[in-house]
């Protein structure tokens, strides 16, 4: 299997949960099709983290360690973090200040922008969008075409779904929408 990224000897710690990681800034060996002239690769723990297969990639200031895991054709970019034992997959994209950790999946044609987060055992998947500081956790879902924007929180086994739009300070739990 060819390789598209190299790590590099550039290195950078981060704390989470009370553990030190050491993250290696990665060079895209090649073209990779979310590069942009003069973009710079993103930050990962490892080879683990991030798939040689597939068009996936991790770009500028964003960050994949721990037990994360991107692959597909899925983009994480900005200063988005995906950490913990998250997966980030299909054609997803993750980007600016936002977070995907714990046992989350984030796959299809997902988009998480801004400062939203994705954790505790949520998945957003198909066409879904999370935006502003929007945050699903506790077991959750986002489908379909759903989205999520401003500060509203979804828990507790909440499953948004269809063309759903949750705005505002709004809060879904364990409720089917």
């Amino acid at each position: 299997m060819d390789k598209k990224y190299t790590l590099t000897d550039i290195t950078i710690e981060v704390e989470e949960d009370g553990k030190t990681y050491t993250l290696h800034k990665i060079l895209p060996l090649g073209e990779i099709p979310s590069q942009e002239e003069g973009r710079v690769g993103g930050w990962v723990e490892s080879e683990e983290n991030l798939s040689h297969k597939g068009h996936c990639f991790v770009w500028d200031e964003a960050m994949v360690f721990g037990g994360a895991r991107i692959s597909g054709h899925a983009v994480i970019e900005g200063e988005a973090e995906v950490y913990g034992n998250a997966k980030v997959l299909g054609f997803s994209v993750v980007a600016d200040k936002s977070k995907v950790f714990g046992n989350s999946r984030v796959y299809g044609e997902a988009t998480i922008i801004d400062n939203s987060q994705v954790y505790g055992n949520s998945q957003v998947y198909g066409n879904a969008s999370m935006r502003g500081n929007s945050r699903i956790y506790g077991n959750s879902r986002l489908t379909g075409g759903a989205s999520m924007w401003d500060t509203s929180q979804a828990y507790s086994g909440a499953s948004i779904k269809g063309n759903s739009v949750i705005r505002g300070n709004a809060e879904v739990t364990g409720a089917q929408r």
